[in-house]
């Protein structure tokens, strides 16, 4: 049996380093993206067993087929990038280790994404270091840790 703890910190160490990662560079090398999405499903492995991880896989399908479709509505109708598609992969990853967790965790990186911007008058800032930091935090909370 996966120690669920453990799980959860081998992924939140590997969040960190792509937080920091995309920050100094604005991108998420696909390597750690593999890592991340593989200690995910392990995480989600130990919290629930076989039918966790396959709900979940859905729920992440789901959830980043969706934003994936937007993006690149957006790409073709803008003509430039709105969100990275390595902060897709990302999402992928959260919410196939926990769906909830990491859905509020992308609503609370967009949130606080969009204050710093405006607060440091930058129309750019990468979101996976926010991403990371909300991941985090929430699962210090009794209900999502």
């Amino acid at each position: 049996m996966i120690d669920r703890s453990a799980a959860f910190a081998v992924l939140n160490a590997l969040l960190l380093l792509a937080g920091a990662i995309d920050a100094r560079e604005r991108r998420l090398p696909n390597v750690l993206a593999i890592l991340l999405a593989a200690a995910s499903a392990i995480a989600a492995l130990a919290s629930g067993g076989v039918d966790a991880l396959a709900l979940n896989a859905l729920a992440a399908f789901a959830t980043c087929g969706m934003l994936l479709v937007l993006e690149l509505f957006w790409r073709t109708r803008r003509g430039v990038a709105g969100q990275g598609i390595g902060d897709i992969k990302a999402l992928f990853s959260l919410v196939l280790a926990a769906p909830v967790r990491g859905v509020i965790s992308y609503a609370l990186a967009l949130i606080g994404l969009a204050i710093t911007g405006i607060a440091v008058h930058r129309p750019a800032l990468p979101l996976l270091p926010f991403l990371a930091v909300a991941f985090i935090c929430l699962g210090l909370l009794p209900s999502f840790g």
